[in-house]
C-alpha cells in the first residue's frame, strides 16, 4: 500500500524540501485544531512518517521552534527553543537496541507497545500490556514534563552564599502548573565542603526567594563520579522538590 502520502513536511516521494511557508501552514492549524478540542497547546510536533525538510530555509525543526513548539520528533527529533535547535537526539536519547534504554540524562523515546502503531495494539489487545510490563523497572514521563526540565533555566552561584535561581517559562513549562518538579544535583565533596552549612542555600524560583515548605535532602551518597581514579572523587546529593503551586504565584515567600 502507498503510505507515504501523509508525509506533509517532507516530500519522500521526490526527495525534496516542503516549501517553508506551507510548513507552517500546517503546524498553525494542527495547534488550532488541537487548541479547540482539547483546550491544549501543544508543545511538540511529530511530523507524519517522520518526513521531514532540512534545507536552512526550510528546516522543520527551526519552523517547528518558530511556532512555539520545544520538540520537534521524526527523523531528526531533537530540541526546539527561541534560542537555538539542536537535532538528531534521537540517538542521545538511546535507540531501540539500546541495552540500557537511556541515562539520567538522556531517556530514551519509546515507540507505543507493541511496535509503535495504532493497528497492531487493534489486532493484539494484549500487546500494550505486555509492551509496559518489559519496561515495569523503568521511571516514565511525558514529553511535556522533559520538555519543561529542558526548557528551564538555572543558574547557580557560589560565593559567600550558595544561590539557585530557577526560571520557569510560562509556555515551554506549562507541565509543572498542575505537576511538581524534582531536581536533584550531585555536587563534589569540595564543593559540599566549601559549601558548609545548608543554611546558606538560597532557592529562587521565577525571580521569588522560596525558603520554606521545602523537602531538602543534603547528603554524601558516596558514589565515585570516576570509578577508574585512584583517588576518585565522591558526590553528595541535594534534592529540590517543587510543588505544583509554585508556579502559579500564589506560593509562600520568605
Amino acid at each position: 500500500a502507498e503510505v507515504r502520502w501523509y508525509r506533509e513536511f517532507g516530500d519522500v516521494r521526490t526527495g525534496k524540501d516542503i516549501p517553508a511557508e506551507i510548513q507552517r501552514l500546517h503546524i498553525k492549524r494542527s495547534i488550532e485544531g488541537i487548541r479547540s478540542q482539547f483546550n491544549v497547546i501543544p508543545l511538540a510536533l511529530r511530523p507524519g512518517g517522520a518526513g521531514i525538510s532540512i534545507a536552512p530555509e526550510n528546516n522543520t525543526s527551526m519552523l517547528a521552534a518558530l511556532e512555539g513548539f520545544g520538540w520537534c520528533g521524526g527523523g531528526k527529533g531533537g530540541y526546539c527553543g527561541k534560542d537555538l535547535v539542536v537535532e538528531n537526539m534521537m540517538g542521545m536519547m538511546g535507540s531501540k537496541n539500546s541495552p540500557r534504554n537511556g541515562s539520567d540524562d538522556a531517556p530514551r523515546l519509546i515507540n507505543a507497545p507493541p511496535d509503535g502503531h495504532d493497528r497492531e495494539v487493534s489486532l493484539y489487545e494484549k500487546g500494550f500490556v505486555w509492551g509496559l510490563e518489559k519496561l515495569k523497572d523503568f521511571k516514565f514521563m511525558g514529553l511535556n514534563e522533559y520538555i519543561g526540565y529542558m526548557h528551564a533555566k538555572i543558574n547557580v552561584s557560589c560565593g559567600s552564599e550558595f544561590r539557585i535561581d530557577f526560571d520557569y517559562d510560562s509556555h515551554y513549562c506549562q507541565y509543572f502548573k498542575d505537576n511538581s518538579s524534582t531536581w536533584i544535583f550531585h555536587l563534589s565533596d569540595r564543593l559540599r565542603d566549601k559549601l558548609g552549612s545548608i543554611d546558606n542555600l538560597h532557592i529562587i524560583v521565577n525571580g521569588e526567594e522560596i525558603l520554606r515548605q521545602l523537602h531538602l535532602d543534603f547528603k554524601a551518597d558516596k558514589i565515585p563520579l570516576c570509578k577508574k581514579c585512584v583517588n576518585p572523587y565522591y558526590r553528595a546529593t541535594l534534592q529540590l522538590e517543587f510543588p505544583e503551586f509554585f508556579l502559579l504565584g500564589n506560593h509562600p515567600t520568605n
